[in-house]
C-alpha cells in the first residue's frame, strides 16, 4: 500500500503510523465485540460496580483484563487474536520486513499512553502479559509475512511490462552517446599516405604496416609528387 524506498520520509511514516493504529483499534473493537459482546458476558467498570456488555473501558482499562473472572479471559483471548490480524495489517501497510519491529513497538506503546491517559497507567500484571505476548505475535509474525511477500517470485508478466518501459530509455541512451561520441580528426593527406592512417574511431584496431620491402624515402617522395 505504502511500499516505496527506504529514504527518510516523515510524512509517509506518520501516515503508516496512523493507518496502523486505526486499524489496530478497528479490528480490537469487532474482535471484542465477537467474543465479549455477542457472547453476552458482562466485564465490569473500572470505576463503580455498573456492569455493560461492551464499553470503552473494554478496549482501554487494564481492570477490564483480568483473569479472575470468564469476561476477563475472553478480553485476553480477543487480544491475542487481534495481534495475528495487526500482523496482517503490517505486512500491508508497512511491507517491509526490518520494520516490522519498530512499528509494532510503536503500535503498542501508543496503546499503552492512551490507557495510561484514561484510565490510569496499567498496573495489573495480567495487562502486562497479554500485551508482550500480543506485541510478540505482532511483530515476529508480521516479520515472517513481510519475509515471505518479499520472497516471491516477480510475475512474468510485469517483467515483460518493465522491460517494455525501459528499451526506449536504452534507445535514448544509446542515441546520446553516438550524438556526443568524439569527431575523427582530419590529418594532412601526406601524413594519411605515408602511415597509412584512414580515420578509424576510437577503440577500432589498428591498420596493417606495409611491406617492409618498400623505402621510407621512396614513400615520401611519391606522396609528395602525388600532392603536388
Amino acid at each position: 500500500m505504502f511500499y516505496g524506498s527506504t529514504v527518510w520520509d516523515p510524512v509517509l511514516i506518520t501516515a503508516q503510523i496512523i493507518t496502523m493504529q486505526c486499524l489496530f483499534y478497528a479490528s480490537l473493537g469487532l474482535t471484542l465485540w465477537m467474543f465479549v459482546g455477542a457472547a453476552g458476558a458482562a466485564t465490569s467498570l473500572p470505576k463503580g460496580s455498573k456492569e455493560a456488555s461492551l464499553t470503552l473501558a473494554t478496549l482501554f482499562s487494564w481492570r477490564t483484563l483480568s483473569l479472575h473472572h470468564f469476561a476477563g479471559w475472553l478480553v485476553a483471548l480477543a487480544n491475542v487474536l487481534n495481534a495475528v490480524v495487526a500482523s496482517g495489517f503490517l505486512m500491508l501497510v508497512v511491507e517491509r520486513a526490518k520494520k516490522c519491529l519498530d512499528f509494532a513497538a510503536t503500535l503498542y506503546i501508543i496503546h499503552l499512553a492512551i490507557c495510561s491517559v484514561f484510565y490510569g497507567f496499567p498496573s495489573g500484571p495480567e495487562w502486562w502479559g497479554v500485551n508482550v505476548v500480543a506485541f510478540l505475535i505482532t511483530a515476529v509474525l508480521g516479520e515472517w509475512l513481510c519475509l515471505r511477500r518479499e520472497m516471491q517470485d516477480i510475475p512474468i508478466g510485469s517483467l515483460r511490462r518493465r522491460t517494455h518501459e525501459l528499451l526506449p530509455k536504452v534507445s535514448e541512451i544509446n542515441m546520446g552517446i553516438r550524438a556526443s561520441s568524439p569527431t575523427v580528426v582530419s590529418l594532412p593527406a601526406t601524413v594519411r599516405n605515408v602511415f597509412g592512417w584512414r580515420g578509424q574511431p576510437p577503440g577500432a584496431p589498428l591498420p596493417q604496416s606495409r611491406p617492409a620491402s618498400i623505402n621510407t624515402k621512396e614513400r615520401l617522395s611519391e606522396s609528395i609528387s602525388s600532392n603536388v
